[in-house]
């Protein structure tokens, strides 16, 4: 199975939190590819930015952090293009009014069903749309 990993899962192998450690361990006992999108790579270093702007890291841990994402998805994941496909399939996904759905969640989605990859994720609201879209996905537990 192809694993893509949001931002939700990359960030807390780089940066200390409540799902780190979880998260950490699922990962390395993962033996599936692993894939994610320029946009997580995105999500990833602009909330590592904002911990930094909030003073909930230093300069130093965050820099380091960013240093660990590069490190860790040079060495260990595969970054996919969003296709004009993706971005249009999220357009029309984020116009329902049910299920709630935010942009960036929509493309990640979208990208997965193209690629027929399996969402890996640690937003469960995120999850509950997989579903309704026929989308497989899994959490690290």
């Amino acid at each position: 199975m192809t694993l893509y990993l949001d931002a939700s899962v990359i960030v807390p192998l780089v940066v200390t939190e409540n799902a780190s450690e979880i998260t950490r361990a699922w990962i390395a006992k993962q033996r599936d590819s692993f894939y994610t999108g320029h946009l997580a790579v995105g999500e990833a270093g602009s909330a590592i930015s904002r911990r930094r702007r909030m003073n909930l890291l230093t300069d130093d841990h965050g820099d380091r952090a960013l240093a660990a994402l590069d490190a860790w998805l040079r060495s260990s994941v595969s970054i996919v293009d969003h296709d004009p496909e993706d971005i249009e399939t999220a357009a029309k996904w984020v116009r329902r009014p049910l299920p709630k759905l935010l942009m960036p969640d929509a493309i990640h989605l979208a990208t997965c069903r193209r690629l027929h990859f399996r969402m890996a994720t640690g937003d469960t609201g995120l999850t509950e749309v997989a579903n309704l879209l026929g989308i497989d996905w899994v959490m690290p537990t």
